[in-house]
C-alpha cells in the first residue's frame, strides 16, 4: 500500500526522514465509551474506543479492550492515519460472571514512541446482572419496572431516553424490554 509522502509509512519502516518536521510516533486511546452502563447477563452492550494519532505519520498498531482483567476484544493491525477515529465492539455477555467490571482500552506502544501514558484509557464500571435490573441492585422488582415504564416508547434522542432500560440493545424500549424484565421478576442475585 502506498500513502502520500507526508502521510509518512508504516511502522517497521524507516519513516523518520520521511516527515518535516519529525515528531515521534504518539497514539493515545482518548476514550472508551460503552453505550449503557448496566447490561442482562446474555445480552450485548456496544464499547466505542476513540484513538487519536498525535504523531505526523500513518502508523500500524493492535488496540485491545478489557473487562477487569480479561480482554473481550482486539483490534488487529490497525492502520492509522492522523487524526482522530474510533473502533466499536459488541460485548456479548453470554457467560459472563454477574458482578462489576472496569472498563478499559490499550493500544500497543510504537517502534520509538516516547509518550506511552496515554496509551491507555480507563472508563468506569459496566454492572453485568440479571436481565431486567435496570438500578443494579441485582434484584428484579416494580423499582425496575418503573424505570422501564418511564422510558417506555423512547429511543436516542428522545429526552425520556434511558439506555439502561433498553434491556435487548435494539434502540428502542418497548414491550420487548419489558416482557424480558417480566420474564426476570423476582429473581435476585445472589
Amino acid at each position: 500500500m502506498v500513502y502520500p509522502e507526508n502521510y509518512g509509512t508504516l511502522v517497521g519502516y524507516d519513516h523518520y526522514p520521511l516527515t518535516s518536521p519529525w515528531s515521534p510516533p504518539d497514539i493515545a486511546v482518548t476514550s472508551v465509551t460503552p453505550s449503557k452502563r448496566v447490561v442482562g447477563q446474555g445480552y450485548t452492550i456496544v464499547i466505542n474506543t476513540t484513538l487519536q494519532n498525535n504523531g505526523n505519520k500513518v502508523e500500524q498498531f493492535n488496540v485491545s479492550v478489557y473487562a477487569n482483567t480479561s480482554v473481550i476484544c482486539t483490534f488487529q493491525n490497525v492502520i492509522f492515519l492522523v487524526g482522530t477515529g474510533s473502533g466499536v465492539y459488541s460485548w456479548d455477555t453470554t457467560g459472563v460472571a454477574e458482578g462489576n467490571y472496569s472498563i478499559w482500552s490499550i493500544a500497543t506502544t510504537l517502534e520509538g514512541e516516547v509518550n506511552t501514558a496515554n496509551n491507555n484509557c480507563t472508563d468506569g464500571t459496566i454492572t453485568v446482572t440479571i436481565p431486567g435490573d435496570i438500578n443494579c441492585d441485582f434484584k428484579v422488582d416494580m423499582k425496575d419496572i418503573a424505570i422501564i415504564a418511564t422510558a417506555f416508547g423512547s429511543r436516542p434522542g428522545i429526552s425520556n431516553w434511558n439506555p439502561n432500560a433498553d434491556i435487548n440493545n435494539d434502540l428502542k424500549i418497548d414491550m420487548k424490554d419489558i416482557a424480558i424484565a417480566a420474564a426476570h421478576f423476582g429473581q435476585h442475585y445472589p
